[in-house]
């Protein structure tokens, strides 16, 4: 601020700019003193006036000149947010055809305290969750009210949907033919089926009895569907009959067949006959099956029996079955009773044509006896007979010439115990001390059914040459066995001196074998070359450098072995390249045979150190003086590198900005960062230089200061409040401070006799209701002289003057609706005090509400 001449040039009201890049800033200069008019220069030229607006950020100089050549100047920095205000989104789909997307939003730039509007109105906040498909719009509005919109889609990922593609219910009742296939549309592969009960695993099931089935198919989502499904079955088909019973010797008795349950049509087929329908007539006595087949080739069967009416009646009185397989020494013997005599009789086969039937062969006998009146009756019998004797021999041949060879019989079939007798004097089922030749023995049962059989005994010329049978690979490696067996199971003689049918061979040799039968003994067996390798000795590992590295580092390994390496890790060069933790060993295999493991080299990481930036506060204030100490001490650290260039463990900065340390520990390193932001500048603070009260009335004095932390009032009132009521005169002084500085100013407070009182309202709600739609001062005495009225808003700029007598304001400025918010009024009028006209001049703030 300069003086010249009583001329004195303050900064008054200033706007700066809330939403980055625009060019809303204004500034107002204060000019008391000197002789008016004022000329205004601005640099750079953008006004002529006391004020300035559509300012972009920047630092503006006012030089006011007075008419009698004084002048003043005034300095605005007008300031705006650091970067512009932008969001991005991290968008969840919604699965399953469920609502349960997410959206999350991420705000940058601008000024914090973000706030969130979102299309269609599903959260408050910068997430939600719980959405359905679609697309979301999000107005992010940061704390001065500037504004981004981003747009989110919610993609839909729909689950699997099961359909019934076909089902086939059980053909015959009890049956396990059902087969159910099912269809499934969408989802994320791979589509895994669940079947209850457990009857398949993919979209079919068969072999299914009745019943109800349920499957559950779930992709790769977990989204899942489930379908129902039930196999029926017909009704059991069963069968019965009923008879007309058929006279003596007439063909006219009939049954019919009643069949229930199966799938209709269905259709007849009898045993005797030719009728295909429920009913079969025209029949003698006798009993006839009747097989009953539904639509489904289901069946069920049933058997009707036909009686003659006055028949006699045939039974079987006496059986004798046959003693030997294949004789005829069977009989059978018959009783007859009712009917009318003389009695006839038929026999099938024709064995007789009496009652009785002798020297009969086995086999079923079926006799009709006919009375005078030719009614019959019909019996059977069946003459069994042993199973046939038979028998299996066997032997072994003599050996050498010798008579030690010998037979056996093994007989089956026939009655009871058996009896032997050879052609040489034994008597048991076996002979021994045979020499080669045929031997005759005849069997005789408990019944005296005989058989006769022979056997031949051969002469062996000597034992055959066995061969040696291998029982794994003939080379292998010392340690290792290989199991030699001979064909022949006993007599055998090895080159070893082994005299069992197996051996088992540790070393490396040739073998052979022979057999010895009785006084035989073979030629040689084929020999056998065995083969075992030596063990090679364990290799050792020589590593290149240190075995314990940083991350990110790494050692060679080399095995002494030049080939046949294979490493714990599987690798088989002689050489490889470790860069992680462990223990390894290498082993060396040479002609198939693995050495012994070398002894074991363990490789261990360092961890980078656990590096933390300590700051003594998080944010400086603007210019010059404000310090920060940012401190990275770590335990056992060898040296630091700040970004700054600095070394040491501790640095003090004089500005914003991010900062990064890398500490070297052991020889690793460790990094961390840390951003320290801008204190805000306190808000312009602006009270008018005095108020005239009429008497016994009180008024409001408002200090509040953008960014502001603390307020401090003095001289007429002790208070910390932004907000003060005033009721006595006097000087109200109040200082205003954050962290980064105060602000003072002061105002008078004077009471006055007032024949005149105006009330000024401190709020309207322009919305066309017809109420409170306009802002004026009301008078409680005749209309002023002369009346002006000043609006601005909160940075300064004029929205709204008059000097008319009836002004009033309609909250718009050139035609454009202006915001909701806190505005300032001044009102100068002429009025009367005391009876005597008196200038007025009043200021204050207004809230305009929408």
């Amino acid at each position: 601020m300069n003086a010249s001449s009583g001329l004195t040039v303050s900064p008054g009201l200033q706007r700066n700019i809330l939403c980055f890049g625009e060019n809303t800033g204004a500034a107002f200069v204060t000019v008391t003193g000197g002789t008016t008019p004022y000329t205004y220069v601005w640099s750079p030229n953008v006004s002529v006036l006391d004020s300035a607006v559509n300012l972009t950020a920047g630092t503006y100089t006012v030089t006011v000149h007075d008419a009698g050549g004084c002048s003043g100047t005034s300095s605005f920095t007008i300031s705006q947010p650091s970067s512009a205000l932008a969001a991005t989104q991290t968008v969840t789909p919604a699965y399953c055809g469920n609502n349960n997307g997410k959206v999350k939003i991420t705000p940058s730039g601008g000024t914090a305290g973000y706030t969130y509007t979102w299309s269609p109105n599903v959260s408050a906040n910068d997430s939600a969750i719980n959405l359905a498909s679609g697309t979301y719009l999000v107005t992010v509005t940061d704390a001065n009210q500037c504004t981004t919109t981003v747009s989110a889609s919610v993609l839909p990922i729909t689950g699997p949907t099961l359909s019934l593609l076909s089902e086939q219910d059980v053909s015959c009742n009890g049956g396990s033919n059902g087969k159910i296939f099912v269809n499934v549309a969408g989802g994320t592969a791979p589509i895994l089926y669940t079947w209850s009960p457990a009857v398949g695993t993919n979209d079919s099931a068969v072999g299914l009895s009745q019943g109800t089935y349920s499957v559950t198919v779930k992709d790769a989502n977990n989204c899942s569907s489930t379908l129902s499904v039930t196999v029926n079955q017909p009704a059991l088909l069963s069968v019965s009959t009923t008879t007309v019973l058929a006279n003596c010797g007439v063909s006219n008795g009939s049954a019919t067949a009643i069949a229930t349950g199966g799938v209709n049509p269905l259709s007849y087929q009898w045993s005797v006959g030719t009728s295909t329908t429920a009913v079969d007539s025209g029949l003698p006595a006798g009993s006839y099956i009747v097989t009953v087949t539904d639509a489904n080739h289901c069946t069920a069967l049933a058997t009707a029996t036909i009686s003659n009416i006055g028949a006699p009646t045939a039974t079987i009185t006496n059986q004798v079955n046959v003693n030997c397989h294949g004789s005829s020494t069977g009989k059978i013997v018959i009783g007859v009773s009712g009917g009318t005599l003389p009695y006839g009789y038929t026999w099938s086969p024709n064995v007789s044509t009496l009652d009785s039937a002798v020297n009969l062969a086995a086999g079923t006998y079926i006799i009709t006896v006919n009375d005078a009146l030719n009614c019959i009756a019909v019996v059977s019998a069946t003459i069994t007979q042993p199973i046939a004797l038979s028998a299996g021999v066997q032997s072994v041949n003599a050996d050498c010439g010798q008579s030690d060879g010998w037979a056996k019989i093994t007989v089956n079939g026939g009655a009871g115990s058996y009896t032997y007798v050879w052609s040489v004097p034994q008597t048991t089922d076996s002979i021994t001390g045979l020499a080669g030749g045929t031997y005759y023995v005849t069997v005789t049962d408990s019944l005296g059914c005989p058989l006769v059989d022979s056997v031949i005994v051969g002469t062996n010329s000597g034992p055959v040459t066995p061969t040696i049978m291998a029982g794994g690979p003939l080379i292998f490696c010392q340690g290792g066995s290989v199991t030699l067996t001979s064909s022949a199971t006993t007599g055998n003689t090895w080159s070893t001196g082994a005299t069992t049918q197996s051996i088992t061979v540790t070393s490396s040799g040739t073998f052979t074998v022979t057999q010895t039968v009785g006084s035989c003994t073979s030629a040689p067996s084929a020999s056998v070359t065995v083969v075992a390798n030596p063990i090679p000795p364990a290799p050792t590992i020589v590593a290149s450098g240190p075995l314990s590295f940083c991350q990110g580092g790494s050692v060679t390994l080399t095995s002494s072995a030049i080939s046949g390496n294979l490493w714990s890790d599987n690798e088989t060069s002689q050489s490889i390249v470790v860069s992680a933790e462990g223990t390894y060993t290498v082993s060396d295999t040479q002609a198939g045979c693995p050495s012994p493991a070398s002894a074991p080299v363990t490789v261990s990481i360092i961890s980078a150190p656990s590096v933390v930036i300590n700051a003594s506060q998080t944010s400086l204030c603007p210019g010059s003086g404000s310090t920060d100490t940012l401190d990275a001490t770590t335990a056992l650290a060898s040296a630091y590198l700040w970004s700054s260039g600095s070394t040491q463990p501790t640095i003090t900065i004089t500005a914003p900005g991010t900062y990064k340390v890398t500490v070297t520990v052991n020889g690793c390193v460790g990094y961390d960062s840390i951003i320290i932001n801008t204190q805000p500048l306190l808000g312009i603070l602006s009270l008018p230089d005095s108020f005239f009260v009429c008497q016994g009335d009180t008024v409001t004095i408002d200090a509040t200061t953008l960014n502001a932390t603390s307020y401090l009032w003095t001289g007429e009132i002790n208070a910390t409040t932004p907000v003060i009521t005033a009721d006595s005169e006097g000087v109200y002084y109040v200082k205003v401070s954050n962290n980064c500085g105060s602000l003072n100013t002061s105002t008078i407070v004077s009471f006055k006799d007032c024949d005149c009182r105006v009330v000024m309202p401190n709020a309207f709600t322009p919305n066309g209701d017809g109420k409170n739609d306009y802002f004026m001062p009301e008078f409680d005495c005749a209309d002023p002289k002369s009346l002006v009225i000043r609006i601005y808003d909160r940075w300064g700029e004029k929205v709204f003057e008059t000097n008319e007598l009836n002004g009033q304001w309609d909250g718009t400025y050139k035609g454009a609706v202006q915001p909701s918010g806190v505005y300032m009024y001044y009102v100068e009028f002429v009025g009367y005090a005391n009876n005597t006209e008196k200038n007025y001049k009043l200021m204050g703030t207004l809230t305009l509400i929408r």
